[in-house]
């Protein structure tokens, strides 16, 4: 069983979405900035797609390091630094004068913007139970849907007026703001340090891949949020390039696909405690899988516009605001209360990975259409799949091994 803190203020959760704010708006502030890159840095099309896959992987692969640390230094402390550290990293890469050091910058930025998505969920774990952890993700997932309906109308109004180092400044503003903020009013969870070991460290995080009852939840969490990120790395370049959406309008757009993330949150928010959460992860992985089948299908006729894909990638997106709202919390389940941070690492780590991968093919393959984005999007849900296989071998074995 966990253990459970006294439930703490209602406003808890609002101070939690702010964290990871921080880590969405540094990608989908910057994104309609993207497709100008090429031109205003005298750089490539594929460089500049790098600023975003070499984020994105460095984002997965420190959340590894930030699960240990953060049972040994705290949650709180955990969040402070991080974001504190993140706000420096986005003035460095409002300073860069070239593609390179803005890949740097964007490099460390992914380091450290990914703290909240380990810690938040170590939060709400260690803070409700099970039926409320999932409401309270519920809201998580829809509040947090609005940042990238804000972020990219933000970014494409301070684009155009103010050139694209000012999204940066605006970020390391905000993080510094976020930073005091969780210093005065989040409450520290870790009652007993963990002296670090990484023997210790390895075994741990050896122990949760190993297990079918982890993978069973792991794969499909990692296959949509990595699905995601083919969109969110390709889109401005298929909307802004391909169908001739304005710069400042992607917004719009984008915020279509964001408001079917919150749907897809709202509906775990108002279902949690009423309907068992692995029938809720379940029917979002086929929500999703419509939602890019419906695409491909259009694509493959040669029907495809603006539109079209908007509407397919807004199926899927509800899917993952179900998805994100459920998988992480039965993944948690899944392992003895001295692995969940290693677990909450690996859930963070593999997502991450999994979208820094779907980022990677769809620059390298890009030719100019959607059907690369899509077919990277299919392969990852089509790898997703294998984890319902394994649920059933679970159920099979009578256990979680």
């Amino acid at each position: 069983m966990r253990s459970i803190n006294p439930e703490p203020h209602w406003t808890l959760p609002i101070f939690l979405v702010a964290c990871t704010w921080v880590s969405v708006l540094s990608t989908d502030l910057y994104a309609p900035s993207l497709p100008h890159l090429p031109r205003l840095l005298d750089t490539t099309e594929q460089a500049a797609k790098m600023t975003m896959s070499f984020n994105l992987a460095a984002f997965a692969l420190a959340q590894l390091a930030h699960g240990p640390l953060a049972d040994r230094l705290g949650r709180r402390t955990m969040l402070v630094a991080g974001i504190t550290s993140f706000s420096a990293a986005s003035a460095l890469c409002a300073l860069a004068p070239s593609i390179t050091p803005l890949i740097g910058g964007r490099t460390l930025q992914g380091l450290l913007s990914s703290v909240p998505s380990v810690v938040v969920l170590l939060l709400i774990h260690e803070l409700y139970s099970q039926d409320k952890a999932v409401r309270i993700l519920g809201f998580h997932g829809m509040a947090v849907g609005a940042a990238p309906i804000v972020g990219p109308l933000i970014g494409g109004i301070v684009f155009v007026n103010f050139g694209w180092q000012a999204n940066f400044w605006l970020l390391a503003a905000f993080a510094a703001v976020v930073a005091a903020l969780v210093y005065r009013q989040v409450p520290e969870t870790l009652t007993r340090p963990v002296p670090l070991n990484f023997r210790n460290v390895a075994r741990n995080y050896l122990a949760v891949i190993s297990k079918r009852a982890v993978l069973s939840h792991l794969l499909p969490l990692a296959a949509v949020f990595g699905a995601l990120f083919a969109f969110v790395t390709n889109g401005p370049f298929l909307l802004i390039d391909l169908y001739g959406v304005p710069t400042q309008q992607y917004g719009f757009y984008y915020g279509a696909v964001c408001l079917a993330v919150i749907v897809g949150g709202t509906i775990a928010n108002r279902l949690g405690g009423k309907v068992n959460a692995a029938y809720l992860e379940a029917f979002s992985f086929l929500l999703a899988v419509g939602g890019i089948a419906a695409a491909l299908s259009i694509t493959s006729l040669k029907g495809g516009s603006s539109m079209s894909l908007i509407v397919c990638i807004a199926i899927f997106a509800v899917g993952l605001g179900l998805m994100i709202a459920t998988a992480p919390l039965l993944l948690l389940e899944a392992v003895d209360q001295q692995l969940r941070s290693s677990a909450s690492a690996v859930s963070g780590s593999a997502q991450l990975v999994a979208a820094s991968g779907a980022s990677f093919l769809v620059a390298v393959f890009q030719d100019g259409t959607s059907m690369p984005m899509l077919l990277t999007m299919g392969g990852l849900l089509m790898i997703g799949a294998t984890g319902f296989v394994l649920k059933e071998n679970v159920k099979e074995s009578g256990g979680t091994a």
